[in-house]
């Protein structure tokens, strides 16, 4: 057999044993009836791919230790295993145990576990669980699984993979007397790994929940690399697009690495600079990245000047009619938010701090006098209510994000409904304090535009309506701005059209949710989460009726006392 250290050191090995519960856990779970452990001439033909997966797991996984402890995801395992025959894995475990340095066992580990098979016996699980204490967490825990997978495995192979595994973990090459006792001291730790390790003796798969030390390293393994990976995005919108770096952990929360580099690169037309040589080797290790070509991808770091264009609103990328209806209603709701959020912040940015400017005369008295509008009445229409509204839904496309940026199933049951269910319902007070001031003035901001309107038709006749004319009025430079700005050109025709959409996007939301509660059922988790955020906006709906109900019957009741004092007047 060729030797490991061509391509990684004993001392390398060694940073694999953590990960060696995994690769069993991978291969009982992919065929627990092929999946035996073999050395010899049958395993040397498999070196050169296992020399390949464990140079993998040395670049990629390595970059990431913290300590001595390996940090990667489940969903990357999964991905990593799943490119490799089972054997080729199996190869691997069996080189790690055999060649690592420092050893799964040091010497006292070993003398240990043989002086109280030798002196006790192996017939009772009590002889094992004070010498059992003394190994170190690693240690125990690598074992126990070990011991399971053999329990597991097929019995007439039992014997004989005790023998070799007891002679490659339990001694050293020095003292063959003992082969017979750790031979025997496996089998009996493999018989009893249940109770000896606390882990379960996984003879029906459909059955198996992982749980104990299992369930303890993979959520450490989970949520170490997603808070190394979070780290590295958060950095990367920190430099690229500041307003997402909260959207980070979001992701990595629901969403596998695969899926978020790929959508980073589909919007971005870039990526971290850290993620570079983990999405290589996982491409050498044949997982299906077509979108990935190292040689053509631009990577971030602190000193990158030049950006590429970023794709806001990608979800024109994501029409398929293969996908479930659910998600499309979904998607439509998502793409409708980006750009209700594009729509209205261009106008604030564009044309509503113009608008200002000139109401409070910093473009001169002249341009303030043809603006057609007071003081007042901008700060009225064009006020704090709008940038309320914006500054809303820009925290709610950020928390979108999740939705946006990764349209693949999520980790999390709830799935992609869910978590939208949850942003409503967690943003829900904020949307009830932001739309509900908006929406209840909106009839007196309709009456003035109109008025304003009106009067500044009769008095501009032959007059310019340039924005860089000193005449400009609020209607002349919203044509202006409304036919230069492509996201502004749907509402040319009046501002009527564009201070409205608040008005319409609570029923919208309402509706969206019904569609996909309906397509998903009673049956599934989320249903209840989407059930829950309509009755909630329908209260703020119906809130936010009642105030409006209030303020029109204010609006008369005032427009009446005008009337009356101008009838007065006349008539004297």
């Amino acid at each position: 057999m060729a030797k490991m250290d061509d391509i990684v050191t004993p001392q390398e090995l060694s940073k694999l044993i953590p990960m060696l519960p995994l690769m069993l856990y991978f291969l009982q779970d992919e065929d627990p009836k092929k999946s035996g452990i073999r050395v010899g001439r049958a395993a040397q033909q498999n070196l050169s791919r296992s020399q390949v997966l464990l140079e993998f797991l040395i670049e990629s996984l390595l970059a990431g230790v913290s300590g001595d402890e390996i940090i990667m995801s489940t969903n990357s395992v999964k991905s990593i295993f799943y490119s490799f025959d089972p054997n080729i894995v199996a190869e691997c475990v069996v080189l790690v145990l055999k060649e690592a340095e420092p050893p799964l066992l040091d010497s006292l580990s070993k003398k240990v576990l043989i002086d109280a098979a030798i002196e006790k016996g192996t017939e009772s699980t009590k002889n094992f669980r004070k010498p059992l204490r003394k190994l170190n967490p690693t240690s125990f825990y690598v074992l126990g699984e070990l011991a399971s997978f053999i329990h597991a495995g097929p019995s007439k192979g039992v014997g004989k993979l005790c023998t070799v595994l007891s002679r490659i973990i339990l001694l050293d090459p020095a003292e063959p007397k003992y082969h017979p006792i750790a031979a025997s001291l496996l089998e009996a730790l493999s018989r009893n790994s249940s109770a000896l390790f606390g882990v379960p003796r996984r003879q029906k798969l459909e059955h198996i929940k992982p749980f104990g030390y299992r369930q303890q390293a993979l959520t450490h393994f989970h949520q170490a690399a997603a808070l190394r990976r979070t780290q590295h995005l958060k950095m990367f919108y920190r430099i690229r697009d500041s307003m997402y770096v909260p959207a980070a952990e979001q992701l990595f929360k629901y969403h596998g690495f695969v899926d978020i580099a790929e959508g980073i690169y589909k919007k971005y037309s870039m990526l971290p600079e850290e993620w570079k040589h983990e999405l290589i080797s996982l491409k050498r290790a044949n997982v299906e990245l077509p979108w990935f070509n190292p040689d053509k991808i631009k990577f971030l770091n602190e000193s990158t000047t030049s950006f590429p264009t970023i794709a806001e609103h990608q979800g024109s990328n994501f029409v398929d009619s293969k996908r479930p209806k659910e998600d499309m209603v979904i998607d439509e709701l998502v793409d409708s938010e980006m750009s209700y959020y594009i729509t209205l912040r261009t106008f604030l940015t564009s044309y509503v701090y113009e608008i200002r400017n000139i109401a409070e005369g910093r473009l001169g008295v002249d341009a303030q006098s043809n603006l057609g509008l007071s003081k007042k009445d901008v700060n009225y229409i064009f006020g704090e209510r709008l940038e309320d509204i914006v500054s809303l839904l820009k925290k709610m496309v950020v928390k979108m994000e999740v939705l946006m940026l990764v349209r693949e199933p999520t980790v999390d049951p709830i799935g992609r409904a869910g978590i939208l269910a949850n942003i409503l319902l967690e943003m829900y007070p904020e949307m009830k304090a932001v739309y509900g001031p908006y929406m209840s003035s909106y009839s007196k901001v309709r009456v003035t535009i109109e008025q304003a309107e009106a009067a500044q038709e009769k008095a501009s006749k032959g007059k310019s309506n340039s924005i860089y004319g000193k005449n400009a009025s609020f209607m002349g430079l919203w044509q202006e701005v409304s036919s230069a700005k492509a996201v502004l050109k749907s509402s040319q025709n009046g501002l009527q059209s564009l201070l409205i959409t608040p008005v319409a996007r609570l029923p919208r939301y309402n509706l969206f949710l019904s569609r996909v509660a309906k397509q998903l059922g009673e049956g599934h988790p989320a249903h209840k989460l989407l059930m829950q955020a309509v009755e909630v906006l329908k209260s703020v709906t119906s809130s936010v009726d009642e105030d409006i109900k209030t303020l029109n019957l204010k609006v008369k009741q005032e427009t009446c006392v005008k009337n009356i004092r101008l009838c007065a007047q006349e008539c004297v």
